[in-house]
């Protein structure tokens, strides 16, 4: 098949297909599958498919367990998976902190390494909390397949939002708290809340001040957003009230630049309104002890999404088709592997586009 044109061709010929179609075309022939499911190929396919994407498709998550049985994910933390869903596959990390911990964690990218990265920050409570106030921070790297510890000097943090931190400029985003005791001692004693980060590519935690008004807020009330594409907005929220307000960070790690851009008004709901995620065309938030709604900022609507999740379970990423995990031998597939029609079916639509360049002439 790539005798039909020059290697370096097809190769861009294959870049610019669809992942679905990518993986069929793994069981046209042995070049096609050691290319496609070479790690350089899957990063330049995957770069295109960000830069190419016109929309920014969410996946719904929340935390359950089975039997009716909860888990705090938090507090006992039993495993992770690091699931691709386009090509059914997933990798399975066991934790090496055990035991009752307080843990932040997150997933990024490190874009220097070509490698994905889990973070995680444990503080030890109850019983086995002996060295409470040092907490152990470990890394696992998607590419070596392992755990390593890293040193650090973060403190003994707290938040609300553990589990879904903001992923922008290659660093994770908490809204964070810390108490402070004032002069007249620990029954004087107040919340200072910042916004947390920690750098994929430095390794190393790094705090953002809020505005003075944000600072000794019940910190229940703030979640931190990723805004747009380079940086950071905090969602003020209050218990039983129809106001929202949005303050973003418009020139990213200048405290100065925050400012309150819009401020939302919501039915009244009995819980404490919370934002899910900045989209193109507005905000998602969960209202009314767990369902969905879309908020549209240039016309002031609130659409009910008829979506229902755990009130305080649910959590929203963003997803770009790719092919990562397709070459990692420690990976688990799952579903139906790509058959003989599915082979004939791509061959046949390489062969289309590999004759229409050679007459319309395209740059690839």
């Amino acid at each position: 098949m790539s005798g039909y044109l020059p290697e370096e061709v097809m190769q861009e010929i294959l870049l610019r297909l669809p992942t679905r179609t990518l993986l069929k075309c793994t069981s046209v022939c042995k070049s096609w599958y050691s290319l496609i499911k070479s790690r350089a190929f899957i990063a330049d396919h995957r770069d295109r498919s960000i830069f190419l994407a016109k929309h920014d498709p969410v996946y719904l998550l929340r935390t359950f367990s089975r039997e009716g049985k909860r888990k705090e994910i938090a507090r006992h933390t039993l495993a992770f998976i690091i699931w691709n869903p386009l090509i059914k596959k997933y990798s399975y990390v066991e934790p090496r902190i055990h035991g009752p911990t307080y843990s932040f964690i997150g997933f990024g990218y490190d874009h220097l390494r070509d490698d994905y990265k889990l973070m995680r920050m444990a503080n030890f409570i109850g019983l086995d909390a002996c060295e409470k106030d040092i907490p152990r921070v470990e890394l696992y790297l998607l590419n070596e397949g392992s755990w390593r510890s890293i040193a650090h000097e973060a403190e003994r943090y707290m938040s609300f939002e553990i589990l879904s931190p903001a992923f922008v400029n290659g660093v994770l985003h908490w809204t964070a708290f810390e108490i402070r005791d004032q002069d007249g001692g620990e029954e004087s004693s107040d919340t200072y809340n910042f916004v947390l980060g920690f750098d994929m590519i430095d390794e190393a935690f790094c705090k953002i001040l809020l505005p003075s008004s944000l600072v000794n807020l019940m910190p229940v009330f703030l979640s931190v957003l990723a805004y747009k594409e380079s940086s950071i907005a905090l969602c003020q929220t209050s218990f039983n009230s129809e106001l929202i307000h949005v303050w973003v960070m418009k020139e990213y790690g200048v405290v100065e630049s925050w400012i309150m851009i819009s401020l939302i008004i919501t039915p009244q709901v009995e819980d404490i309104p919370r934002a899910l995620t900045f989209r193109k065309e507005g905000l998602l938030l969960e209202l009314n002890h767990g369902w969905i709604f879309s908020w549209d900022p240039s016309r002031q609507l609130l659409g009910d999404l008829a979506l229902w999740g755990e009130p305080m379970k649910t959590f929203v990423g963003s997803y770009v088709e790719s092919l990562v995990l397709l070459d990692r031998a420690n990976a688990t597939s799952y579903g139906n592997d790509s058959n003989a029609q599915e082979a004939s079916e791509a061959a046949s639509e390489l062969s289309r586009i590999s004759q229409l360049s050679k007459r319309r002439r395209f740059p690839i």
